[in-house]
């Protein structure tokens, strides 16, 4: 008697071990997407920081010639110069890194919403129909 009741144990067990592995796998995904989508909204604020950095650099620039014309600092209007061509190429840099960090939040979002649409097929399995 006692071993039928632990078989009987076993399979209720099992079945049950069984229906909760696709909602804990959902879960899981839905998990890992809210972890990936606040990871990549943190690349697009760093993103649009390193923006507003290049225009910040590049406005110094524009500013520190305008001076060394003014002064007439050859020098000093070289290295301005040559300055602001490097922080041109990375202004660009990081409008092309913004683009892209959006890009990648933005599929993150659409693999949020995937996962959060699987847990509530699971929850409510009659939805589907």
């Amino acid at each position: 008697m006692r071993k039928l009741l632990l078989s009987l144990f076993a399979v209720a067990a099992t079945a049950t071990a069984v229906r909760a592995d696709p909602v804990d796998s959902a879960a899981a995904r839905e998990h890992a997407a809210r972890l990936t989508l606040a990871y990549q909204a943190q690349i697009v604020e760093i993103a649009d920081r390193d923006i507003l950095t290049a225009q910040l650099e590049r406005d110094t620039a524009e500013r520190e010639i305008d001076r060394a014309r003014a002064a007439r600092d050859a020098d000093r209007l070289a290295y301005w110069a040559h300055r602001l061509e490097a922080i041109h190429a990375e202004e660009a840099s990081a409008f092309a890194s913004y683009d892209k960090a959006c890009a990648a939040r933005e599929d993150a979002r659409a693999e949020l919403r995937t996962a959060v649409a699987d847990i509530e097929a699971h929850a409510h399995p009659t939805a589907r129909r």
